[in-house]
């Protein structure tokens, strides 16, 4: 064979390697993906009525909204409507931008504190499917800094 083409074939077998290594680490995050969602089902995460599996980017999690009145006005002095409107703003940033900040540092903050006060007001509440979701948001950040090739928010 010639010697000018080794280098050349070595690169075309490297380069059509790149291509099966990357399906497969894309089957492994579909596997992945789709135990995570059982492990959420069988938690029953998404067994109360009140809560909706939202999906991203293949991805799903909880979304609970239950602070609505008969009439389905949202109490404002209920601390969980409080909750639920900071992890509203979270969930509108995901879809509104993809490159974005889903959860600035500010608000993570201010629903981490609401999360306290709901748990001390309202003890049967089920808050799981906020802190699942309140993570899931954290999760989207960091994966969005990786792709921008900065550092995750602390």
């Amino acid at each position: 064979m010639n010697k000018a083409l080794r280098p050349v074939i070595a690169l075309l077998f490297l380069l059509s390697t790149a291509g099966v290594a990357q399906a497969q680490a894309n089957l492994v995050h579909g596997i992945v993906a789709g135990l995570m969602l059982g492990q959420h089902a069988a938690r029953g995460d998404f067994a109360d009525k009140t809560v909706t599996p939202i999906t991203y980017r293949g991805q799903k999690y909880p979304m609970k909204r239950t602070t609505t009145e008969p009439g389905g006005s949202t109490v404002a002095a209920d601390p969980a409507a409080q909750l639920e409107s900071q992890l509203e703003l979270c969930h509108a940033a995901l879809f509104a931008d993809s490159t974005g900040t889903v959860c600035p540092a500010d608000r993570r903050a201010v629903i981490q504190a609401m999360q306290g006060i709901v748990a001390q007001n309202r003890p049967g509440l089920n808050l799981k499917p906020y802190r699942t979701e309140l993570a899931f948001y954290l999760a989207e950040d960091a994966r969005r800094q990786r792709v921008a090739g900065t550092a995750a928010p602390k």
